[in-house]
């Protein structure tokens, strides 16, 4: 998969244990577009313990979150 990123996006990776079905996945659209301000270990770790209260226990989660950074290190372009 190829996309073109800028500086500020992050790129979320999910594993099949945050929401196993995609009908089960529009807590999640709506908390990816509405939560952008926190940390990638935040946010990360906000959405493993959110799934819990939309799917349950019954399957491992994983959530890798990657924050696009300018070369220097300073957020903005």
């Amino acid at each position: 998969v190829r996309a073109e990123v800028r500086v500020g996006d992050m790129i979320v990776m999910l594993s099949d244990g945050i929401a196993p079905l995609p009908d089960e996945a529009c807590w999640l659209i709506e908390h990816l577009a509405a939560h952008t301000d926190k940390s990638p270990e935040e946010y990360a770790r906000e959405l493993c313990e959110l799934s819990r209260t939309h799917t349950g226990d019954g399957d491992d989660r994983c959530a890798l979150v990657i924050k696009i950074i300018s070369p220097d290190g300073i957020k903005g372009s």
